[in-house]
């Protein structure tokens, strides 16, 4: 019996490059994945299956070649991919960062072999959530094995979104994976709940994926054992705090009965550093007051968040503590959008925050400038959503400001596929000016 007829093909996976079919083995009975490829993608992919041996990939059952060209038999993997899960299905943090250790674990796996093997399109349909709710890499296409001592200058294949800019024509080693992960995390992320966006755990894991995602590869993390220890640090404080909450939500209550009942304050020295003091913040923290979303915590957020919007330029603290307060700042805004009567206030936000991310420049990393040209699109759209005309000189002259910050920030990137969007918002800007001007001159009359 010839290899080729020894399969039995019964589907076509649809969406791939090369042609990917479901099959059946006519000796074992047992179902199988057949990857067509031509003789040079044939070789190269060969080498790659060859060395993976572990449940975190597909294994290599059989390989051959016929008149059609080279076919690589791999062992079917059962579960959905994370693309459909993420569409189908509401993850909660926990389940973020559990399926994020677990591509942690299959990278390190990866990485750590000789020659490492990096993947270079990792991406939610690339990756199988199994049964035992575990993550399998696949399609391995683009994969490449990288020596240590060995520059690699030239393209890579990717998905656009996922690959990170040194891709595209870089020295690329594992932080590009590393990149991917940042992304995948950040997918999985967009679509947790308002509720759990509220809690202390999303915006530390938002940090991570920042550090993850860094344009320059050298701020990124080391490994993907790395990022690894962040995400399980993560994971074992959740645990502690829900621990604790089982024991103290009655004790919570009868402390913020008694605060309601004695007027109890916070001290006015505490609330000016925009920080709790030491005593205080351990106090709460016992208390699990910082968890249970109480008053003390929200009054705490609003003065700090003042703070920064008020004091942008003068406030005093390290890159990471701010920036973790400007991530907690776009929550706060994005929340409070949702809110018709609070649109004003959401507006001011947003210019603040264009405001802080430029002046803050000497100790904000490039990839959180990126962050402008997002903020502004948003103020853009709630200005339109506040006004039925272009008759309002204030939110004209608002429009005008988010309009120059992304011409700013496009500029800098010097990104030739951004040039037809700056001369749209360079027109924008001319259209704005002429009708402010038009609106001066109808006031002095």
């Amino acid at each position: 019996m010839s290899k080729s007829s020894r399969y039995i093909t019964l589907s076509r996976l649809p969406g791939s490059a090369c042609s990917l079919e479901i099959v059946a083995d006519s000796l074992s009975y047992r179902k199988l994945i057949r990857k067509n490829l031509d003789i040079r993608s044939y070789n190269r992919e060969l080498h790659i299956y060859q060395r993976l041996h572990s449940s975190f990939f597909p294994a290599l059952f059989d390989a051959y070649i016929d008149n059609f060209g080279g076919h690589i038999i791999l062992t079917y993997i059962q579960g959905r991919t994370l693309d459909e899960i993420i569409k189908e299905e509401e993850l909660s943090l926990e389940r973020i960062i559990h399926i994020g250790i677990s591509l942690c674990e299959a990278l390190s796996c990866l990485h750590s072999m000789c020659p490492a093997i990096i993947h270079l399109d990792l991406k939610p349909s690339n990756l199988i959530l199994t049964e035992v709710d575990e993550i399998a890499i696949i399609d391995f296409g683009s994969a490449e094995e990288v020596w240590s001592d060995i520059n690699d200058n030239r393209s890579h294949y990717g998905t656009r979104g996922y690959a990170p800019p040194e891709q595209s024509g870089g020295i690329v080693d594992v932080r590009a994976d590393i990149f991917a992960v940042g992304k995948i995390l950040g997918r999985m992320l967009s679509e947790v709940s308002g509720a759990d966006r509220r809690c202390r755990e999303y915006r530390k894991i938002r940090a991570i994926i920042w550090k993850a995602c860094a344009a320059d590869p050298s701020n990124r993390y080391e490994s993907a054992g790395a990022l690894e220890e962040c995400l399980s640090e993560l994971l074992r404080l959740k645990s502690i705090w829900k621990g604790r909450l089982s024991g103290v939500v009655l004790l919570s209550g009868i402390i913020l009965f008694g605060m309601i009942l004695f007027g109890a304050r916070i001290s006015k020295a505490s609330w000016d550093s925009g920080i709790f003091v030491e005593e205080e913040q351990e106090m709460i923290e016992e208390t699990g007051l910082l968890n249970i979303g109480s008053l003390v915590r929200d009054k705490a957020f609003e003065i700090q968040i003042e703070r920064l919007m008020e004091q942008g330029e003068d406030f005093e603290c390290d890159k990471g503590e701010l920036s973790r307060l400007l991530f907690a700042t776009e929550d706060y805004i994005y929340d409070l959008i949702k809110e018709s009567d609070k649109h004003g206030d959401c507006l001011s936000g947003l210019h603040k925050l264009c405001h802080i991310y430029f002046l803050r420049e000497d100790i904000l990393e490039e990839q959180m400038r990126l962050r402008v040209p997002e903020i502004a699109r948003n103020g853009i759209l709630l200005i339109h959503k506040m006004k039925t005309g272009y008759s309002d000189q204030k939110l004209l002259m608002e429009e005008r400001y988010f309009t120059e910050c992304l011409i700013t920030i496009l500029y800098e990137k010097g990104d030739k596929r951004d040039e037809i969007l700056l001369e749209g918002y360079r027109e924008r800007v001319k259209e704005i000016d002429k009708e402010l001007e038009a609106m001066e001159i109808e006031n002095q009359k």
